[in-house]
This record gives C-alpha cells, sequence and structure tokens, in this order.
C-alpha cells in the first residue's frame, strides 16, 4: 500500500502533524486541514501536495504532513516534556546542592542507565 495514501481522505477539519525542520532540528506541530483542492492542501497558510504531503514551493527545507497518530501525539508529547526538563535542569546550581541531594540524584541516574 502506498505511505501517502492517507492523504487521499483528508477533508476540511481534519488534524495533521506537520513536520517543520531547519538547520538539523525539527519539530512537530498539530494543525487543522483548512481547504482541500484537487492537487494541494492548505494547513495553516501553507500548502502540502496532496500526492505527497510535501509543502509546495519550498526546495531547502520543505515541511511535511504527516497522519496525526495517537502514538505521534504520545511522541512529540514527551519529547516536548524531556527538553523541558533538560532545559530546567541546565539552570541547577550543583554545588549549591547538599551531598546527600547530589547522592541521592547520581543513585536515580545510575538506576536508569
Amino acid at each position: 500500500m502506498n505511505e501517502n495514501a492517507w492523504l487521499n481522505d483528508l477533508k476540511v477539519g481534519d488534524e495533521v502533524a506537520v513536520w517543520t525542520s531547519s538547520y538539523g532540528s525539527g519539530y512537530y506541530e498539530f494543525r487543522k486541514i483548512d481547504k482541500v483542492h484537487k492537487a494541494h492542501f492548505v494547513v495553516g497558510g501553507s500548502k502540502y501536495r496532496r500526492d505527497s504531503g510535501r509543502q509546495a514551493g519550498e526546495t531547502w527545507h520543505p515541511a511535511y504532513l504527516r497522519q496525526a497518530t495517537d502514538d505521534l501525539k504520545a511522541e512529540v508529547a514527551t519529547l516536548k516534556r524531556v527538553n523541558i526538563l533538560g532545559r530546567k535542569f541546565e539552570g541547577i546550581q550543583w554545588r549549591g546542592l547538599s551531598l546527600e541531594t547530589l547522592e541521592a540524584i547520581d543513585a536515580i541516574l545510575s538506576a536508569k542507565q
């Protein structure tokens, strides 16, 4: 079966995942189909080809449509939470924590590896 066959069934109001990338990193946004035309969809003001889901007119860093499955939503939510916690931990003044706290953190991290 064609991996893009799901695009044929999209209609106005359907939710899709939009993959946007730039310079080696990227992210998903979940959006609704605004308009459906013979050759393309309109999502958030951008056109995407019906046959591939690729953003029309973009050559360097095109965005792509992907099915907004529950698994993908869970994956994106997990990644967002990991990024939030990572940024939160960057600001910790580790030298200001007690030895007991640092040892407890070390034990948790060691158990996960």
